[in-house]
């Protein structure tokens, strides 16, 4: 999973190869819900700024660490997978929590991005 942040953090190369084009990149993380009312999934209240198949950080406060650089964007999977791209921090973050509700991951991947975070320089 860690490959697979860092090929987007190098807007679609991994190790020398293109595997998606520049502009495939910036497709996927243009926000596609402007303008669109913030929402509540889960009890979480996330916001309206989402690429296609990213949460981008944005505007939104306290998603998933609020010291993340507003350039930064996540996938969260079932089961306790989540993954953070940070391009201001040129940083990729993987986290697996074992967790048997979906939404609790968020409860404890928001402090530990915020102790990592705290920590760079």
């Amino acid at each position: 999973m860690a490959k697979f942040g860092q090929m987007w953090l190098q807007m679609g190369t991994l190790n020398g190869r293109r595997i998606l084009s520049p502009a495939s990149i910036r497709t996927a993380l243009r926000n596609h819900n402007e303008g669109h009312p913030a929402t509540e999934w889960f009890g979480r209240w996330i916001g309206t700024d989402w690429g296609l198949g990213w949460d981008l950080k944005g505007r939104k406060n306290n998603d998933q660490g609020f010291l993340r650089s507003p350039s930064s964007y996540s996938h969260g999977g079932f089961g306790g997978a989540l993954m953070i791209v940070d391009p201001e921090y040129d940083l990729v973050v993987s986290g697996y929590f074992c967790e048997k509700e979906e939404t609790s991951m968020y409860d404890d991947f928001g402090p530990a991005s915020n102790i990592l975070y705290s920590a760079l320089d």
